[in-house]
């Protein structure tokens, strides 16, 4: 019998890992309209309890869009973590800088 691929080993991820993936995989869609060259990316921090929210953007890229890009991910944290009921102790860091 063939050995199992080191990719299907059995994984399950923390709560804050989850909700790193959960947020990576929606957040796109909020800010479609925006500005695609803008990049956000949350990290889970080694703490257990914070999201990092990483946003990369070329320079000259307007700050209003840049800030509304943070506050919706502010945002998405916020109602993500209530409906897993993680809310009290959820945290979220913002990481940003230019390309």
């Amino acid at each position: 019998m063939a050995e199992r691929a080191p990719g299907f080993e059995d994984y399950t991820p923390s709560r804050l890992e989850w909700l790193a993936i959960e947020l990576n995989s929606f957040f796109p869609y909020i800010n479609v309209q925006s500005n695609n060259e803008i990049n956000t990316v949350f990290i889970p921090k080694e703490d257990g309890k914070t999201l990092v929210l990483m946003v990369r953007y070329p320079e000259g890229t307007d700050s209003n869009i840049i800030q509304e890009y943070i506050q919706n991910g502010e945002e998405c944290v916020k109602k993500f973590a209530e409906i897993h009921k993680w809310d009290s102790w959820v945290k979220i860091e913002i990481d940003q800088d230019q390309k």
